[in-house]
């Protein structure tokens, strides 16, 4: 008589894919979230500079003609009207927004539809003034 010992061939199979299927589904998990942490710091820093930016031209009443990049990303900085600015932020790695842009006259925009959530348009549009 055989010992019953170990598993059997299809037990091993079928815990082998239901590990498969654990491991591809982190593995999805994981790049969507480094994916929306990436989105997060650009817009958290594009948000820092514009608030940056309307700090210096309260002072002289004059927007600065250039900003500082860094190694992750471009800062543009464009005229819009007479007291108006836009900055674009655009990431220098591969990202799926490919840019985002925010307007002293508190306008948003990106590179692709749904780059802003809503709660970041309405908290902006609040507080756009330049004053």
């Amino acid at each position: 008589m055989a010992s019953e010992r170990g598993f059997s061939l299809i037990e091993a199979l079928i815990a082998m894919s239901i590990a498969a299927i654990m491991i591809i589904g982190g593995s999805q998990l994981f790049g969507v979230t480094s994916e929306r942490s990436k989105t997060l710091h650009y817009q958290s820093e594009l948000m820092h500079q514009m608030e940056s930016l309307k700090r210096q031209y309260r002072r002289p009443r004059e927007f600065p003609n250039q900003l500082e990049s860094t190694r992750d990303y471009q800062l543009t900085l464009e005229s819009c009207g007479v007291d108006c600015r836009t900055l674009r932020l655009t990431p220098n790695r591969s990202h799926a927004c490919r840019y985002w842009e925010l307007s002293t006259d508190g306008s948003m925009g990106a590179g692709r539809e749904g780059c802003w959530p809503e709660s970041a348009v309405r908290a902006f549009a609040g507080h756009s003034s330049p004053s």
